[in-house]
């Protein structure tokens, strides 16, 4: 793989730290964050092209195995499991083109879910309404599916003394301040019509106050315990009534 370049390593604001083929991005204020978006993207560029080529070898993999009539759900596997990373770098480096910014991710409340479903899954949970889970990311390509509320509508049911309930249907998005400055409703209308996020969320990750930070992420899931999340700051303001 290509050792980092030049642009990236000799920025003459943020400090980007080649770690073998990785870096590592410091920024401190606005104009070190622009440059750091650049050198970001220039890193997400070769990955996505590096996860391609494996992407290739596994399906070349695949095909030979079909041909060979040997066993191919491990072969299968691979390939699923790539073409999801292909996938979330891709979607990764799309973000970051379009001048959204990395943050760390903070515990974030979800108030849209991207989904290609008609209506939710409909296993029944033992319990009231709040045992039925949230409605669960599907790490969709961008531009697929729709945006829904993350809490799906439930039905329950007594079955003798116990009772069951599972989700019917989705709800829309309902966003959680009444009272907000129209270019986050602005930011958060135009994320929900590019399709590009997994979910959008608001920072703090608790009921509202304060000032909300409106925040998308990507998601990707390789296992049952295993996830990764890279989150990106949509819109935000700061009232210095509240300060």
């Amino acid at each position: 793989m290509d050792e980092p370049t030049a642009e990236i390593v000799e920025s003459e604001t943020a400090e980007m730290i080649p770690v073998s083929d990785d870096i590592v991005v410091l920024a401190r204020d606005p104009a070190e964050m622009a440059e750091a978006q650049k050198g970001l993207i220039g890193w997400m560029g070769r990955k996505v092209a590096s996860l391609r080529a494996e992407l290739a070898e596994a399906e070349e993999n695949l095909a030979t195995a079909k041909r060979m009539k040997v066993r191919t759900q491990g072969w299968v596997r691979v390939v699923r499991l790539a073409r999801g990373r292909v996938l979330y770098y891709e979607k990764a480096q799309t973000a970051l083109e379009e001048g959204y910014c990395i943050i760390p991710d903070f515990p974030v409340q979800i108030v849209a879910v991207r989904t290609s479903r008609g209506v939710p899954p409909g296993k029944w949970f033992q319990g009231e309404a709040h045992r039925v889970p949230q409605i669960a990311t599907e790490q969709l390509p961008e531009g697929d599916g729709r945006y829904v509320g993350p809490d799906p509508l439930v039905r329950e049911r007594v079955m003798g003394d116990r009772t069951q309930s599972r989700a019917i249907d989705f709800q829309d998005v309902d966003f959680p301040f009444k009272r907000v400055k129209p270019q986050i409703l602005s930011g958060l209308e135009t994320a929900m019509k590019r399709k590009l996020f997994d979910e959008i969320g608001i920072l703090p990750g608790t009921a509202p106050c304060g000032d909300p930070v409106l925040v998308g992420r990507i998601k990707r899931k390789e296992g049952t315990y295993q996830e990764s999340t890279l989150t990106f700051l949509i819109a935000w303001w700061i009232d210095t009534r509240d300060l």
